[in-house]
């Protein structure tokens, strides 16, 4: 009973840190611009999509073709970089490193006192710039690769079932941001406003919510949307789920590079002697009802600053996407 009374009391503490946290504070602030920016670099590919010369690949029934006009691994690494969008929209790989900066910002105001004094911390330091340069290549490239997967996905489908190459190309425009299981998901909707499976349809979290009485009065006349109708619902819905993704990615990644600038912080002092050379550091949950099992047993384990708390888990949001831990100073 002891045991127990302590580790709640801890807990307890924990959760006060997590909801005043700096570095969550930090990603929190910064979560907009992260999605905004993939948001703007999608619609930049979309819109750079030469759709005559998509179409007239559909039409050879050459898959290379069609990925070769896409060409979305380049068109991703770059625009995701920066290059090519307008004067004044902020890259993602701009707002993934105003994001780290934040984060090392908020753990120098998390030092003690002692530490943060003598600290003389270089953003521009040779090891900061090597990590987050490895960190958004890595980050960069997966993004690039779920996107042409994506891709290959809807063109082995499309092959097979056939079909117009002009209605063909548009809809493997719709899909670029997706991941391989959401471009699926679009293609799972499309099907049931196809097969007449309205109430799978309005059963869609994702679905816009102004199509819901056409869809309504299907299923009461036992009818299907007109092909250029159901075009318009799958594609309000594979831009919702853009967004969606959007978000997630932003949550997650804004979480994992404003760690990350926390870490460098604490690496930068531990080589100036301000943090012993063995100084642990102390993972912390957001202590509320939304927190997973997986964050739960991970909650007060310690490690080195450079150490795993677990396999493959070295902080926040390791564990899974959305993941809303941080860690401390033990």
């Amino acid at each position: 009973m002891r045991k127990s009374f302590h580790r709640s009391r801890i807990r307890f503490v924990r959760k006060s840190q997590a909801e005043d946290d700096a570095i969550l504070q930090a990603a929190s602030k910064m979560e907009g611009k992260l999605a905004k920016a993939f948001i703007d670099a999608v619609d930049h590919i979309k819109g750079t999509v030469a759709m005559d010369k998509l179409v007239e690949a559909f039409a050879s029934g050459d898959s290379n073709m069609v990925l070769s006009v896409l060409a979305l691994d380049k068109s991703f690494t770059d625009t995701l970089a920066g290059k090519g969008l307008e004067a004044g929209i902020k890259s993602f790989r701009d707002a993934i490193q105003s994001t780290y900066s934040s984060g090392a910002t908020a753990g120098i105001s998390k030092l003690p006192s002692t530490v943060s004094t003598d600290l003389s911390f270089n953003l521009m330091s040779r090891e900061s710039i090597e990590f987050l340069q490895n960190y958004e290549f890595g980050l960069i490239r997966d993004l690039s690769q779920q996107a042409t997967d994506s891709i290959r996905q809807i063109l082995i489908r499309s092959f097979q079932e056939g079909g117009h190459p002009t209605q063909q190309a548009r809809q493997i425009r719709d899909v670029i941001g997706l991941t391989p299981n959401q471009e699926q998901a679009v293609a799972s909707f499309r099907e049931s406003l196809k097969s007449g499976d309205m109430t799978n349809a309005l059963g869609r979290a994702l679905r816009d919510g102004r199509y819901d009485r056409t869809l309504e009065a299907h299923r009461a006349a036992g009818t299907v949307p007109s092909d250029t109708a159901a075009d318009k619902m799958v594609s309000r819905y594979a831009e919702r789920y853009v967004n969606h993704r959007a978000t997630t990615i932003a949550r997650t990644e804004s979480v994992r590079a404003s760690n990350m600038g926390q870490r460098q912080v604490w690496d930068q002092a531990q080589k100036q002697g301000l943090l012993a050379h063995d100084q642990q550091r102390v993972w912390i949950t957001s202590g509320d009802d939304r927190t997973c099992e997986i964050c739960e047993e991970l909650d007060g384990e310690t490690a080195g600053l450079n150490e795993e708390f677990d396999t493959g888990i070295m902080e926040p949001p390791d564990p899974h996407p959305d993941c809303r831990c941080t860690t401390a100073l033990a």
